[in-house]
């Protein structure tokens, strides 16, 4: 005779819990714990370019807010954002954007594993050289957009047009456009507070 419980029984099914959900509490253990977490790339969302030359060193910045950060570099800078991998708990793990022929990478903060930005730590030390040909019409664009104006576009002794700014997300930029070729007599007769020095490159020395 059968059981009449054996027709209300049903087989145990395991729930998958949300992947936000997931991710969040695995970064509260790593944190609380002291742990260094594995880093796991997430999904990307547009395909992975193809360098065809090594850019050599990348600065890789941190910022509070990947997406808003990089919208706002292309607003500003005119960068061209080339591949973004955004994770499932909607962090930007990897971004790439490219201003004129220089290579960025870009990463939301990931707190669990060290990475914070300049508005955790309450700044930065380091200032990101930007070569650029329109040096006063992007510093006005940048300040219009939000960043602050350390030192407005000026012609320098050291031979160009330069501009700082530190940027919403708490980067700190220096625009700057080259006047002309110098001679090494020059810079040092507009620089006397300086004792100027150069080195040959390799290319240029001889083998003889």
């Amino acid at each position: 005779m059968t059981d009449a419980f054996d027709r209300l029984f049903q087989p145990v099914m395991p729930v998958t819990p949300p992947a936000r959900f997931v991710a969040a509490l695995r970064g509260r253990v790593v944190a609380e714990l002291g742990l260094i977490a594995s880093i796991t790339l997430p999904e990307r969302t547009t395909p992975m370019p193809v360098q065809s030359t090594d850019p050599g060193v990348v600065p890789y910045l941190c910022v509070h807010d990947g997406v808003g950060a990089l919208s706002w570099y292309a607003e500003a800078f005119g960068a061209v954002e080339t591949s973004r991998w955004v994770g499932d708990d909607g962090r930007v793990g990897h971004a790439e954007f490219n201003i004129g022929a220089a290579v960025f990478y870009l990463a939301d903060e990931y707190p669990e594993m060290g990475v914070v930005s300049p508005r955790t730590l309450g700044g930065t030390p380091v200032a990101l050289h930007l070569p650029i040909d329109d040096v006063d019409s992007r510093f006005e664009t940048a300040v219009r957009l939000g960043a602050t104006g350390l030192r407005a576009p000026e012609d320098q002794s050291h031979g160009n047009r330069n501009a700082v700014l530190l940027d919403p997300y708490g980067h700190r930029w220096m625009i700057s456009r080259p006047l002309g070729e110098r001679t090494l007599e020059q810079l040092q007769a507009d620089n006397p507070d300086y004792e100027i020095t150069t080195r040959p490159s390799s290319s240029s020395s001889s083998s003889d």
